[in-house]
């Protein structure tokens, strides 16, 4: 897929949202497969053992990210 607004090639990923204890702040994260535990608290991402994250595609030239839900 192209960027709607550079044009360059966009990859297909997952952005994940988690949140870690430490300071509870809200985090996201890209991952080129289904994320399963948030990679800094080592924690599953929401608090009823659900995931929370969108399938979509990022762009590195101009740091878009597409998601559709």
């Amino acid at each position: 897929m192209q960027c709607p607004y550079c044009g360059e090639v966009m990859e297909r990923g997952y952005m994940a949202a988690g949140c870690t204890s430490a300071n509870a702040m809200t985090r996201f994260e890209w991952s080129d497969s289904v994320p399963r535990f948030s990679s800094v608290a080592r924690a599953p991402l929401s608090r009823f053992d659900e995931l929370s994250w969108f399938e979509g595609y990022r762009c590195r030239g101009c740091r878009a990210v597409l998601i559709r839900y």
